[in-house]
């Protein structure tokens, strides 16, 4: 539902991104995988500040790299409705 959420928050703006399920799924994997790692050092309620902050900044980052530019030679489809 949060997914569906910023969809329709980007397709507004005219962005469309077809690549948030992956992000939400890359975010929830790395916040697992910290949680896994740091077991056991800290406290279950630091625990699960740690594995919230991974699991947004690894989403930040899919993020970025799911929005890297296009080459010149590809065109959208309003850069090709305008002419």
């Amino acid at each position: 539902m949060i997914v569906s959420l910023g969809a329709m928050f980007s397709e507004q703006g005219g962005v469309m991104n077809i690549g948030l399920e992956g992000i939400m799924i890359i975010g929830a994997f790395s916040g697992i995988m910290a949680i896994n790692a740091l077991e056991g050092s800290l406290p279950p309620q630091a625990l699960l500040f740690c594995g919230v902050l991974v699991s947004m900044l690894a989403g930040i980052v899919f993020t970025f790299f799911t929005r890297l530019p296009r080459s010149p030679s590809r065109q959208t489809r309003r850069s090709a409705a305008r002419r």
